[in-house]
């Protein structure tokens, strides 16, 4: 992973905010997946949801980029 960004999003015809997190990554997609699917696991997200995707090629990857940007909290952490 080279860089993450979080952001907060509606979905159209909902009220409730989720969080978009995009992801600039090399590798295995899947591979991201599984670790963020670890660093959210229990209630971290205080039940929203999370739509990940990678920014290669994405038409969100510029707005994304925008957002809060993730930074890896150790040498074991998700960026790492």
């Amino acid at each position: 992973v080279h860089g993450a960004w979080l952001m907060l999003a509606v979905h159209a015809g909902q009220t409730e905010q989720s969080w978009m997190l995009g992801v600039d990554h090399q590798g295995s997609w899947q591979d991201v997946r599984d670790a963020i699917g670890r660093a959210i696991s229990g209630d971290i997200l205080g039940g929203r949801l999370l739509d990940a995707l990678p920014l290669e090629g994405s038409a969100l990857a510029v707005t994304l980029r925008t957002g809060i940007p993730v930074t890896a909290g150790s040498k074991s952490g998700f960026l790492h």
